[in-house]
């Protein structure tokens, strides 16, 4: 799932964790809310209109002999559109009202908390 939400950044989309516990109607109204165009799952089944990507089918991607024409592609030749400004992910709070709400995080707020822990905390390179 880690490669899944980077490979989403890279390309320039955004990452939205849904729970799978929270009921229902709130997953509809976080998918509607968002505008999101498909979804990302590992081994649940989930109830949707939107396309759905099932990962743990895609190491048989990568092997099936259908997709010989991707065998000489590598991730460093996807040209990375993901810019400081994007929205990165966006997480959902309850909402005052009953409704979530997005709170959207971009790329410039986590490299700065990165930054702002790694120097707390002291972290190098080694």
């Amino acid at each position: 799932m880690i490669a899944a939400m980077l490979a989403t950044v890279k390309v320039g989309a955004s990452y939205i964790p849904i729970d799978i516990d929270f009921p229902k109607k709130r997953q509809g109204a976080i998918l509607e809310d968002a505008k999101v165009t498909a979804v990302m799952s590992y081994g649940i089944e989930i109830e949707t209109t939107l396309p759905v990507i099932q990962l743990e089918n895609a190491k048989g991607f990568v092997e099936s002999k259908e997709n010989d024409q991707y065998d000489d592609l590598h991730g460093d030749q996807l040209e990375n559109t993901a810019m400081l400004d994007n929205e990165m992910y966006a997480i959902y709070t309850s909402g005052t009202t009953g409704m979530p709400k997005g709170v959207a995080i971009r790329q410039r707020n986590l490299l700065n908390l990165v930054h702002a822990w790694s120097t707390e905390l002291a972290i190098r390179r080694q």
